[in-house]
């Protein structure tokens, strides 16, 4: 019900608000504020919500993947964070490299030259906590990575993002 015409100011608070302290000190990066209506979204992932009941076209490696209904044995029993399926991906066990065991999708759109792209999933374990590494990525020759990130994974569905920076040609994943 705000219009925007309105607006006169836009801040940004630091701290916490139920426990403010004065004095602190510290220090707070902030890039790429914007202000305005969402873009929409356009979802290039087929199956990204593994709605069919199969994985394809997704595929595992390093593990074993199936979609399941219920997130059984899980400490916090939530249901999919959408819909009525998610992915169930187990890994066998530690890794030397964090692309030991993973998944991923072979039939994505090329990355367009003057575009940049969000890649973000919903990600929980089954207890404790877990390391996803997120890798929009060109596979094969040097596997070059376009906005990589690693994230601590808990118990509870949390959305996790990486945005690619600008891409300044045309590159097939």
């Amino acid at each position: 019900g705000i219009s925007l015409a309105s607006v006169k100011k836009f801040t940004i608070g630091v701290g916490d608000p139920a426990g403010a302290k004065s004095g602190a000190t510290g220090m707070l990066y902030l890039d790429d504020i914007q202000f305005g209506k969402p873009a929409t979204l356009v979802n290039l992932a087929t199956n990204g919500g593994f709605e069919t009941g199969a994985i394809a076209p997704w595929s595992a490696y390093g593990s074993t993947a199936s979609t399941v209904t219920a997130c059984t044995g899980a400490n916090v029993p939530e249901p999919p964070i959408e819909g009525k399926y998610c992915l169930d991906l187990k890994v066998s066990g530690p890794g030397t490299n964090f692309w030991d065991a993973g998944f991923s999708m072979s039939a994505l759109p090329t990355f367009v030259n003057g575009a940049k792209y969000t890649l973000s999933a919903f990600f929980k374990v089954k207890s404790g906590t877990g390391k996803v590494n997120i890798k929009p990525e060109h596979a094969g020759g040097n596997w070059e990575g376009y906005g990589e990130q690693q994230f601590t994974v808990t118990e509870k569905w949390v959305e996790y993002h990486v945005t690619t920076p600008v891409f300044t040609s045309d590159v097939s994943p």
